[in-house]
């Protein structure tokens, strides 16, 4: 069985016929800690991640859906550019090429973006949720009602 990694690296994991179910379970749950134990702390955290939404679990209140849409947002009266990649009616995930120090979990923004299935622009506030190397989580104040399908 092959499990996907990120950066390029694949996890094999041997599969053999059942024997004895103890003893496979124990050699699988074995592998699986080996494997695991491989891998960056940063692959680790994202293997849980995909396995709880794989799972349906999720800290999130709302889903999300996948989508790339340019964004415009301002925060601390700065003006950033990004692109959306995430979106449900409690936030969005931004990615965000190039700097943006400054920029902190709880700062409030104001983002504008072309509504994903309408393509009306949209201007919502919004707070950070989550910073990351590649962009950051926002929550929004208001729900975007009509993505609550």
């Amino acid at each position: 069985m092959l499990i996907p990694a990120r950066q390029g690296r694949i996890l094999m994991i041997e599969y053999r016929k059942p024997e004895d179910d103890d003893r496979n379970i124990s050699r699988v749950v074995s592998q699986l800690i080996r494997a695991i134990l491989a891998m960056a702390p940063g692959e680790q955290r994202q293997l849980l991640s995909d396995l709880r939404a794989a799972n349906g679990v999720s800290k999130r209140q709302y889903s999300r859906k996948n989508c790339f849409t340019a964004v415009q947002f301002s925060c601390k009266e700065k003006l950033f550019s990004g692109y959306i990649t995430d979106i449900g009616p409690g936030g969005v995930f931004v990615e965000i090429s190039g700097k943006f120090h400054g920029i902190n979990r709880g700062d409030s923004m104001i983002l504008t973006f072309p509504h994903p299935d309408s393509g009306v622009d949209v201007r919502l506030e919004g707070r950070i949720a989550r910073v990351r190397k590649t962009g950051v989580g926002v929550s929004f104040a208001n729900l975007l009602e009509d993505l609550l399908r």
